[in-house]
């Protein structure tokens, strides 16, 4: 009588689905906390839109500190202003302009000028200026991660299944009389089991597929721009409003640029530009520079002679992200090749018999 084969199949496929559902539950858990830090900023984003009260703020100061000066590693303008709520409270403070107000014009702000502020009707003190209350972009953000989670549920769900059935499966048969090899094996396990490298197969193959899309799209759009800047750009004069410097993980130290200028037509353009350390090192807050601006889209501009083609890094990511799917297509195959080895283990026994 020959050993029965299904029984050391299903335990293999209990341990499978065991590891299988602690990769999937890990990012499932990952995911969670993130859903939750965005769902509770997008309600108080909410919260405090539907509670908005607007007034008139009258500014009392407008301080530059220049990048490089006192410990500021970028340009800040620091706005102290008071306003006075619906209730009757004043309430004094004060806060750095960000890149909007800075396109408004607010980095030109002298005392007795006037700005408006948004505020909490039950509670001033929670304040900002201007009157943007969107919440679009956090909407946004927690939706994609809520589609995602619910991706990853369905998931964790279909390996929890497998891992039940093949653990159900493998204790039925403890203690029971060994059966010949020419019975029918048992399918339920094996029907429903979603391996250990099915699952993370799936999880690579679908992270290493978006991120190489993103990343070829991001190529081709550079390459495009170049071309658009070499066809199409048009010379200007822009000022500096402020300098920024980023010094990433590894010590590598960045410069950019917020500037303002105008168009041809005259519209008036804030825009973002990233420089050298000599370049900025040259420059100060209201200074002019020769830059290059693109009809179409006048927030793209680069310095005259600028030639910065696609970012190492960029090509790096995009070959990470094909490896990735490869390795996850390469999981998933293996993965649904064992699936069909366990829902007919019969057929191996019949071969070797």
């Amino acid at each position: 009588m020959s050993k029965n084969p299904r029984r050391p199949s299903a335990k293999k496929a209990a341990a499978s689905a065991r590891q299988g559902l602690g990769i999937v539950a890990f990012i499932l858990l990952v995911f969670t906390l993130m859903l939750v830090i965005f769902g509770v900023s997008d309600h108080d984003a909410h919260r405090f839109a539907s509670e908005a009260r607007f007034a008139t703020a009258m500014v009392r100061s407008n301080v530059l500190h220049p990048a490089g000066v006192e410990g500021y590693a970028s340009t800040v303008y620091e706005v102290a202003y008071v306003f006075t709520a619906a209730d009757g409270t004043r309430i004094e403070s004060k806060d750095r302009l960000d890149d909007a107000a800075i396109a408004r014009g607010w980095d030109h702000l002298k005392m007795g000028d006037t700005i408006p502020v948004t505020y909490a009707a039950d509670h001033p003190q929670n304040h900002r200026m201007g009157t943007d209350t969107s919440t679009r972009t956090l909407d946004l953000i927690l939706v994609g991660l809520a589609g995602a989670w619910l991706v990853l549920a369905s998931i964790a769900v279909a390996v929890a299944r497998s891992w039940w059935l093949a653990h159900v499966a493998v204790g039925s048969r403890k203690g029971a009389v060994p059966s010949t090899a020419a019975d029918p094996p048992r399918p339920a396990a094996a029907k429903f089991s979603v391996s250990a490298s099915t699952a993370f197969g799936m999880v690579l193959l679908s992270c290493g597929a978006i991120f190489l899309l993103i990343g070829v799209a991001n190529l081709v759009a550079i390459q495009s721009t170049d071309r658009a800047y070499r066809t199409e750009g048009k010379a200007a004069t822009a000022i500096v409003l402020v300098k920024n410097t980023t010094t990433n993980r590894g010590g590598e130290i960045s410069y950019g640029l917020i500037v303002r200028f105008a168009t041809d037509e005259g519209k008036p353009v804030i825009a973002n530009i990233s420089v050298d350390r000599a370049t900025s090192s040259s420059l100060r807050e209201h200074y002019p520079i020769k830059i290059i601006y693109l009809p179409e889209q006048p927030t793209q501009i680069r310095l005259p002679g600028d030639q910065p083609g696609s970012p190492p890094f960029l090509w790096f990511l995009t070959a990470l992200a094909g490896v990735l799917a490869a390795a996850g297509a390469i999981l998933l195959g293996f993965g649904i090749s064992d699936a069909k080895r366990r829902r007919h283990p019969h057929k191996d026994v019949t071969q070797l018999r």
